[in-house]
């Protein structure tokens, strides 16, 4: 099981490995560490029923953040967050260890290309937007994809 935690804003995504479930104590152990690093969003957008329990909520709400839970239903109310959880499966796909552990270098490495990648229409990697900067040298096949992306803007 995985938390994906993406950004609206500046796309920027990570995804958490949760080893033997989803308890509340342990929700609440990663996304303390997201508030903590990247600050408590205002809202936060979620697509199922285990973010919004009486726990959860009186959590949340002791941060200060709204929450916004998307229908089964209707899945395309909550679309950046499909796309974010899109994007996290194609990431996964082949670069998780043994027992789907995260700390490999391949799942590093897929994730640093990602938030290094720009995004269609920003013309800005996640990382540009986060941090400022691009956060490791570009693989040079990627860098002639982007720097093709640029000229053609």
């Amino acid at each position: 099981m995985y938390r994906v935690y993406a950004d609206r804003l500046t796309g920027w995504l990570e995804i958490a490995h949760l080893h033997s479930g989803s308890s509340s104590c342990k929700r609440k152990k990663h996304f303390r560490h997201y508030f903590t690093r990247w600050g408590a969003p205002v809202q936060l957008s979620v697509d199922g029923t285990n973010l919004v329990s009486e726990d959860m909520a009186n959590f949340l709400k002791g941060w200060g953040i709204a929450t916004f839970l998307s229908s089964a239903q209707y899945p395309q109310s909550n679309g950046r967050a499909q796309a974010a959880v899109k994007t996290a499966k194609r990431i996964l796909r082949d670069n998780v260890g043994a027992g789907g552990s995260l700390d490999t270098d391949k799942m590093s490495f897929a994730l640093l290309q990602y938030l290094n990648t720009p995004l269609h229409g920003v013309n800005k990697s996640p990382a540009q937007m986060t941090i400022g900067r691009v956060n490791y040298k570009i693989d040079p096949q990627w860098l002639q994809t982007l720097n093709k992306r640029v000229a053609d803007c």
